[in-house]
């Protein structure tokens, strides 16, 4: 994943989540179903997790910098490790 691409998905996502959140504050202020509320938390929480998850694998190759096998080891285990998270 190249730097850039990978930061402008990040924006693209907190932009998209920045609305799931207004969405969210409407359904409360609107005293709607506590089970569309809900849901609508969940989708958000979601959406955050993978926002971090992208946020990191976004700066795992400008903090590890190189081509060695050892740092590609490094960035597939952390890579492996955001997967398990999801």
């Amino acid at each position: 994943m190249a730097e850039t691409n990978g930061m402008d998905d990040v924006l693209v996502r907190l932009r998209r989540l920045e609305g799931q959140i207004r969405g969210l504050q409407r359904l409360v202020q609107e005293k709607r179903d506590c089970a569309e509320v809900i849901t609508q938390y969940l989708a958000a929480r979601a959406a955050l997790e993978e926002v971090g998850a992208r946020l990191v694998d976004a700066e795992i190759g400008r903090c590890l910098p190189g081509d060695e096998p050892e740092i590609e080891r490094v960035r597939e285990t952390l890579r492996l490790l955001l997967r398990v998270r999801r």
